[in-house]
């Protein structure tokens, strides 16, 4: 599928389609990444990269490359996870002409990116004497056997859900293929952390669109190895789990120098500020996050003169701040709680390095988000 495939150690991401890497002469290696997801979880310092000579001519929307080699795939607990989202489509393809698909084993492939109304869609499937539009969808964020979909806010994604549900409903017989490019996962859920919004709109769609989740695997050479296995998608604990409530986790770096560290009572580094809501966790975060001219704690102060900060929501039904709070206290040994200065909102906690260069931070987010289900409805 690639060309000359090498292997180099994951620096840095300067840019959604850019990662720099150290290759195995000791220089840095620029190559682009045809992902714009976030990969937090997967592009972690000294991450196994492994990258392809050459590729596509653009780096999309029309964009010429500027670098030789392409970043294909990282390695996560020894596997090659595969990051191209551009040939996961090549990949689906490969498994429905072998009938490797589960529900899909009798469909063949009448055309590729069929254009209907305004939207473009991956396959156009013939199927039982009937046409099928299938999108396909490249799932690498998994963990506790539970695999999710996005890992960034998606409209695309959650415009063709509605389109495809619109044809469902003048009687067409679409599907959504998610593949996961890892064999272990047992569950596949939306991220309604991160898109509560796709989230909702896949739950609903799930009656008209047929939703088939299924897990795939690699060899060392990042070929395919034919085996595609279907993946259950608990919908009684999604409908369950899949509100607009529970904790966030605010966090903002304070640099060594600058009136956004010192003077505002923050030494150097990154903190981590817990607020709840259990009715609309979506406007608490955007009350936070509201610009102010006079904020009124000076975590908001530091938030607000902050150039790296983030937001992280976790929700679920039963999801309370003292958990996560102690969670996190438990889970990351370099994470300690704060001082927090008069006025602080919350429980304030402290890192002196990057919380998402840290693996042990991921593994409590992935505690927190990735819970399987109670039950296997």
């Amino acid at each position: 599928m690639f060309n000359g495939l090498e292997k180099a150690a994951f620096l840095r991401r300067p840019n959604r389609f850019v990662v720099e890497c150290a290759d195995a002469s000791g220089g840095v290696t620029r190559a682009f990444l045809p992902n714009p997801g976030r990969l937090w979880e997967l592009l972690l310092p000294g991450a196994v990269i492994y990258l392809a000579r050459g590729g596509e001519g653009k780096a999309g929307r029309g964009v010429a490359r500027k670098t030789a080699h392409t970043a294909v795939a990282v390695e996560r607990d020894g596997r090659p996870v595969f990051l191209h989202t551009h040939h996961t489509n090549t990949v689906a393809e490969d498994l429905i002409r072998q009938g490797r698909i589960p529900g899909l084993a009798d469909a063949e492939i009448a055309a590729r990116e069929v254009t209907v109304g305004d939207s473009r869609f991956d396959f156009l499937l013939r199927q039982d004497g009937q046409d099928r539009l299938a999108e396909v969808k490249s799932v690498t964020l998994f963990g506790n056997g539970v695999a999710m979909f996005p890992d960034a806010v998606t409209a695309r994604g959650k415009r063709h859900l509605e389109e495809l549900t619109a044809l469902a409903e003048q009687g067409e017989r679409p599907v959504v293929l998610f593949v996961i490019h890892h064999p272990d996962m047992q569950w596949f859920m939306p991220d309604y952390h991160t898109d509560l919004a796709f989230s909702r709109t896949l739950l609903e769609a799930r009656h008209a669109v047929e939703i088939l989740p299924v897990a795939v695997s690699y060899t060392p050479d990042l070929q395919p190895d034919g085996v595609a296995r279907a993946v259950a998608a608990p919908w009684a604990h999604i409908a369950r789990e899949c509100v607009d409530r529970g904790v966030y986790l605010a966090m903002a770096h304070a640099p060594e120098d600058g009136d956004a560290g010192e003077r505002l009572g923050f030494p150097a580094g990154y903190y981590m500020l817990f607020g709840e809501d259990q009715t609309d966790l979506s406007a608490a975060i955007r009350a936070f996050s509201a610009k102010r001219k006079r904020p009124f704690s000076p975590f908001h102060a530091l938030w607000a003169r902050a150039s790296w900060r983030h937001v992280l929501p976790i929700r679920g039904a039963d999801i309370r701040l003292d958990f996560v709070a102690d969670a996190l206290t438990r889970t990351c040994p370099e994470v300690a709680p704060a001082d927090a200065p008069p006025g602080c909102p919350g429980p304030l906690f402290f890192s002196r390095e990057c919380p998402l260069h840290s693996p042990a931070f991921h593994a409590f987010l992935q505690d927190m988000r990735m819970r399987p289900p109670r039950d296997s409805a």
